[in-house]
């Protein structure tokens, strides 16, 4: 019995199953095996394909796993991610809102999830529209065996032969690699660090700047497209070495950007195939950036949306997505991702001193009586402390005197210095830089309750301690109760709803 026979008796007899798809695929060879299963579904049809092999709509996670069983490394360095069904189709619907797409391209298109969905959305609001796009769909992959998935589900799924569809193989950032101008272009494009930056690749400043191979197809796809939308890592709007590539997208055109934290749920739904470690999970905190080319520049931003898995079908929404929008348009020079509620207290704060300018200037010189420990691991709430904790990740700052100790301790352990950790960062850990970077509010007053309740703090650090385990040991932290940050806030600030920025879900 051939390779072939093998993998037919194990389809037609149902005994198919991911143990024997990773046993082919060690054997046979991921090309081999993925152009038996391309025959078969153009030969018996989706319901027999997602009877007897894996649903349709989840061909690309299938895809994704042979990727890593094959050779991870060579995955890991592609930087694939499969696209969830319910965010290809999320995206779809951005792109086509309030358009008549001419022409549509996707960048990357790995088996085809995203342009599937333009594709089925256009076909269902207009079949005129849908008839004109023939010979005008644009697919863009490095990978020969993913373009040939993706040209046999849209040739059953719609009939278009694979002779009207535009197939462009090879790296996309060549420039020899063309995209047409004023098209439409969906993308998840690949997310992997850069190590050698090509001579004949199109544009270069961005993708040398940041060193990250998503950044090139976003820059290429701004300069050439009508309107885009792309999903990617949110990294380009928290980094330094991203401006060049936010430079590009206000020189371009306009837009919104919806970002996404990856605790507790995550948008890349699922596991990582093909991992190196125990964490299984995908940790990428994702964007969805839409762009439309205009004479209009600037960006909407949501504030780093947090959401539990069982909150998926409400978050991946597109109306209540675009309701989180906040309602000012911001050039992205530094970028924040602000929940709206709190925009009109953001932007109140005027004053070009930052929280640098109540630490001292002295060297190494420190005063250990104004000293505040930090912990760097800030995933709820951000911890000042003058105890020195017993765990990894802290830093310390050094107040010049004994008001400005009061005013950090203060700042720290109220919503200020998180809320703007989150519209600046919100990842993995605190940077102390960035600490040093917030904005000092003007004229901060220490009324007598705000410096008696720090003293209680104070008093009552070792009252409140939590352990939690990691790596094999236990790291000491501070949990305050809720009520010590709300008397903070509503003494230093007043009546806003700083209580969204701790929660680690979206709607109650």
């Amino acid at each position: 019995m051939n390779n072939e026979q093998k993998i037919k008796s194990v389809v037609e007899n149902g005994k198919f199953n991911i143990a024997t798809y990773e046993s082919f695929v060690s054997t046979i060879g991921l090309k081999k095996l993925w152009n038996y299963f391309i025959q078969y579904l153009l030969n018996k049809g989706i319901d027999s394909f997602s009877k007897n092999i894996i649903d349709f709509y989840d061909i690309g996670r299938l895809y994704e796993i042979g990727l890593a069983v094959e050779n991870k490394n060579i995955k890991k360095q592609a930087g694939k991610y499969f696209t969830p069904n319910d965010i290809s189709q999320l995206m779809a619907e951005l792109l086509i809102e309030n358009q008549h797409v001419t022409s549509i391209a996707d960048v990357g298109c790995g088996c085809g999830n995203l342009i599937i969905d333009v594709l089925d959305k256009i076909k269902k609001r207009s079949p005129e529209e849908f008839k004109n796009l023939s010979g005008q769909i644009y697919l863009y992959d490095i990978d020969k065996t993913a373009l040939k998935i993706c040209v046999a589900r849209i040739n059953v799924l719609f009939g278009i032969p694979s002779d009207k569809i535009h197939i462009i193989h090879g790296d996309f950032l060549s420039k020899k690699t063309k995209l047409p101008l004023n098209c439409y272009v969906i993308s998840n494009p690949p997310y992997s660090k850069v190590l050698e930056i090509k001579q004949d690749w199109e544009f270069k400043e961005s993708i040398t700047q940041s060193k990250d191979l998503y950044i090139g197809f976003i820059e290429k796809i701004i300069k050439k497209a009508k309107k885009a939308v792309i999903i990617s890592p949110q990294s380009y709007i928290v980094g330094n070495n991203f401006s060049s590539i936010r430079n590009v997208l206000n020189e371009f055109g306009s837009g919104e950007i919806y970002s996404f934290d990856n605790v507790p749920g995550t948008i890349f739904n699922g596991k990582k195939a093909g991992v190196f470690n125990t964490n299984t999970s995908n940790g990428v905190r994702a964007s969805i950036l839409t762009f439309n080319r205009t004479k209009e520049k600037g960006y909407r931003l949501t504030h780093l949306i947090r959401f539990k898995s069982e909150q998926r079908q409400d978050i991946v929404n597109i109306s209540y997505l675009k309701n989180q929008l906040g309602n000012h348009v911001q050039n992205l020079i530094q970028p924040l991702k602000c929940f709206k509620e709190l925009e009109d207290f953001v932007y109140s704060l005027k004053s070009e001193e930052t929280i640098s300018s109540l630490l001292e200037t002295n060297g190494d010189q420190h005063n250990e009586c104004f000293r505040i420990n930090v912990n760097s691991s800030a995933r709820y709430f951000i911890i000042g402390s003058v105890k020195k904790l017993n765990r990894g990740g802290t830093f310390s700052l050094y107040a010049k005197d004994e008001q400005s100790f009061y005013k950090l301790y203060a700042l720290l352990n109220s919503s200020y210095a998180y809320l703007w950790w989150r519209m600046m960062d919100g990842g993995i850990l605190l940077p102390k830089s960035l600490i040093l970077r917030i904005p000092l509010p003007e004229q901060l007053d220490l009324n007598a309750k705000i410096i008696s309740l720090c003293k209680e703090m104070i008093e009552e650090e070792n009252c409140f301690l939590v352990y939690k385990k990691n790596a094999g040991a236990l790291q000491e932290s501070i949990k305050f109760p809720v009520s010590y940050r709300e008397i903070l806030n509503k003494e230093l600030f007043g009546d806003y709803p700083f209580e969204l920025v701790h929660s680690n879900k979206e709607i109650y």
